[in-house]
């Protein structure tokens, strides 16, 4: 599911403060689990599905080159703090949504790794992901899931705002 982006989106600051002008859906509908019904159905005891979401943070930072996500994220923290707000007021229900319809089934949630070290430090790994995890993470456990949190980078330093998140798995 690696997809490679040449021309990203948004390339600096003016861009973002436009992008954040853009108008915004609320979430709305309801998730269609048919395809995990399914699946399940065809591996039976052989195997276990696992429901992917893609955090809040990993679809802020896709929207840059890495180098400018990593800078803006740096410098801009109030804007970069009003992507993730954004991308949350989707993300968030969704899980909610989706857990509720799937109950008790296993979750990776992925991004956590674009505010790891070494693109960027502890502290904004706690303000860029731990902050707008920890909700996806409370659904699907309330629904009796398991929440895994998929990272790439120096885990060392982060590992206990990792757990704080309350996910269950890493």
């Amino acid at each position: 599911d690696t997809i490679w982006t040449l021309d990203h989106f948004i390339k600096d600051v003016d861009d973002l403060k436009a992008w954040l002008e853009l108008p915004w859906p609320p979430f709305g509908g309801e998730p269609d689990i048919s395809g995990i019904l399914e699946t399940e159905e065809k591996i039976g005891d052989n195997g276990i599905v696992m429901v992917d979401l893609a955090d809040p943070l990993c679809h802020a930072a896709e929207l840059f080159e890495m180098g400018d996500f990593t800078v803006i994220a740096f410098t801009e923290p109030e804007l970069f703090h009003a992507v993730l707000e954004r991308f949350a007021s989707l993300i968030h229900p969704q899980a909610e949504a989706v857990a509720a319809s799937l109950p008790g089934r296993l979750w990776r949630i992925v991004g956590s790794e674009y505010a790891s070290e070494p693109y960027l430090p502890p502290s904004l790994y706690r303000e860029y992901m731990v902050r707008y995890d920890a909700p996806i993470v409370q659904s699907i456990q309330k629904h009796g899931g398991t929440a895994r949190i998929h990272s790439h980078g120096r885990l060392k330093n982060i590992l206990d705002d990792i757990v704080s998140t309350g996910c269950r798995a890493l």
